[in-house]
């Protein structure tokens, strides 16, 4: 499981969205990753509207780090870097994140 965090520029919300990746042979004994969003199976990373334009996206970067407890600041998060307990998994996931994509 791949997680992508868009950003509105605009009005400064953040969308946590869960992509599954698969490798896809190219030809020539080469592969590429090809991605499928897990909630609707879209193929590649599609950018989310907010505010009448494409939001700014990244790959979130996570490292696990067992002595940084994971709190308000991992679950609220706004930016692509997570070093805390969880490792990532409870980055982005705070409350009004998650409206956006459930309304699209």
């Amino acid at each position: 499981m791949t997680t992508a965090i868009h950003r509105c520029k605009t009005c400064n919300t953040v969308t946590r969205v869960e992509y599954r990746r698969q490798m896809s042979s190219i030809g020539y004994g080469r592969k590429e990753a090809v991605y499928f969003r897990e909630s609707d199976g879209a193929k590649h990373v599609q950018p989310i509207e907010c505010c009448g334009k494409a939001t700014g996206w990244n790959w979130l970067k996570s490292f696990l780090n067992p002595a940084v407890k994971c709190d308000a600041r991992c679950t609220h998060a706004k930016g692509f870097n997570c070093e805390c307990s969880c490792g990532g998994e409870n980055h982005g996931k705070g409350g009004m994140f998650t409206q956006l994509l459930e309304a699209a």
